[in-house]
């Protein structure tokens, strides 16, 4: 199924005026998108808009609903009341959701199913643990599994590697590739700019009220990274970016 995406004219925000405005970029289906941004410039807005879990201010988003797209969202950890009694493995159960609906009967074949999803990500000792009893590098990895097991076409992930150690960034990546080869379209948000230079061949920067959108060494460059409002840091990929020719246009 083609999950190409198209936002046309696209504004939004919580309230008018807009957070971003003047949206108009076309993701194509399998596409790894990373989107950056500094804090308080959008993203998380801009994924809730597409999900339909906030309205768009203006503008139209073609393709998802329409056709029916399934989507999975992986959201920020903070958004998540983990204080609630729930098993490991109910959580990842939790995944077959769309399938099962609201009076679905959970089956051997899917507990089957779930826990060949949480030995996956290394976590099959913890099942009976609940999600409270975890570190935030374990607790991301049981909602890795969960996403697993939506089988969705369309994958959004909101900060998945916050308070997450290097390690296992790099083995969460690895599912991301994978669902990236399977011709998945995946859309990630990130703080870190190595990340998005060194694994996401797209990125979709935001800030200045605005997004650039294209090939990430091509977005990522001096001008766009000023307008977006990152002047100022110091981490090591803006600074290398900076000593760069400034050869890129603006989306």
């Amino acid at each position: 199924m083609s999950t190409d995406i198209h936002l046309e004219h696209l504004a939004v925000g919580y309230r008018p005026p807009a957070t971003l405005r003047a949206i108009d970029v076309r993701l194509a289906t399998g596409s790894l998108v990373a989107i950056l941004g500094p804090n308080g410039s959008g993203k998380s807005t801009l994924v809730k808009t597409l999900l339909g879990l906030l309205p768009p201010l203006s503008g139209r988003i073609h393709g998802l609903a329409t056709r029916g797209i399934r989507a999975a969202y992986l959201a920020q950890q903070s958004d998540i009341d983990r204080s609630f009694p729930i098993t490991v493995l109910e959580t990842v159960v939790m995944g077959l959701w769309p399938r099962l609906g609201h009076v679905g009967r959970v089956t051997t074949e899917h507990l089957r199913q779930a826990r060949e999803a949480l030995g996956r990500v290394g976590m099959a000792h913890t099942e009976q643990r609940t999600i409270a009893e975890l570190s935030a590098g374990q607790f991301q990895r049981i909602l890795f599994a969960r996403t697993m097991l939506q089988d969705a076409a369309l994958i959004i992930m909101d900060e998945p590697f916050n308070a997450v150690d290097e390690s296992t960034v790099q083995d969460l990546m690895t599912y991301i590739h994978q669902w990236h080869q399977e011709g998945r379209t995946v859309l990630v948000v990130l703080h870190d700019l190595g990340l998005a230079l060194e694994a996401f061949p797209l990125t979709l920067l935001a800030g200045g009220g605005r997004v650039r959108y294209g090939a990430t060494a091509e977005v990522l460059c001096r001008r766009n990274m000023v307008d977006a409002g990152y002047w100022g840091s110091s981490s090591h990929a803006l600074e290398r970016l900076f000593n760069e020719p400034d050869t890129a246009r603006a989306v």
